[in-house]
């Protein structure tokens, strides 16, 4: 019934203003269902390629991301792009072992692909709630509209044996993280990927442990004033 009234309030969102922010429609507190990615459009590769910057101009009051924008930046970072249930972003031996959980202002979620949804992040029976703060460790981290945080969560195993899990994973995670700065030179949004994390505090929020956590990458609206390193 709940995720039943928050798709309804999704589509009337969408309907009546296309840049609706996420937080005005997250009200369920177990899952999001976000809208279709739109999977074509946008600046031409080498376009994205040049435009491709560093930003972390993020200031108080910074607008949240619309719905559909959310859905298409978290696509093209590590959405499902053919029937087989392959990635937009590669993995060793196909192993997917990259979760991305989403910090907003409404609370932490965790990515899900195949069903194109944010589910809440439970932790001791509670959704946890705004934790963008614990995103990084330099101030512009708590102002970010949205913060991924790129995640291990598997270790996985060929003929050969174990592969190094967080090795692997650290590549994985640059992919994503790519994907997800070429989509945003491609919509006009401004971000940055870091490794200043204060792991052990973002950990215990999201009840996992700290070495699995690798990469972090906050994203908004870009504006003129942003650096672009």
């Amino acid at each position: 019934m709940r995720t039943a009234t928050c798709t309804l309030l999704m589509s009337l969102a969408l309907c009546g203003d296309a840049f609706t922010a996420i937080s005005s429609v997250a009200h369920d507190p177990v899952a999001i269902d976000l809208p279709a990615p739109q999977k074509t459009g946008g600046k031409p590769l080498m376009d994205a390629l040049s435009a491709r910057a560093t930003s972390r101009n993020f200031t108080a009051n910074e607008p949240a991301l619309p719905p559909q924008q959310l859905s298409n930046l978290l696509w093209a970072g590590f959405g499902i792009n053919r029937p087989d249930g392959k990635r937009t972003a590669p993995t060793a031996h196909n192993s997917q072992n990259i979760t991305i959980h989403v910090l907003l202002d409404t609370g932490a979620y965790t990515y899900e692909p195949a069903k194109n949804q944010l589910r809440r992040v439970i932790v001791n029976g509670q959704p946890v709630g705004d934790i963008r703060a614990l995103g990084g460790t330099q101030d512009f981290a708590r102002n970010a509209p949205v913060t991924l945080i790129y995640v291990c969560d598997a270790i996985f195993h060929t003929s050969a044996g174990a592969i190094p899990p967080l090795q692997t994973s650290a590549i994985h995670a640059g992919a994503i993280a790519q994907n997800v700065s070429l989509y945003c030179a491609s919509a006009g949004l401004k971000g940055g990927v870091r490794m200043s994390i204060p792991k052990e505090k973002l950990a215990a929020a999201l009840g996992i442990t700290p070495n699995r956590i690798i990469l972090a990458q906050s994203i908004g609206q870009d504006s003129p004033a942003a650096p672009k390193p």
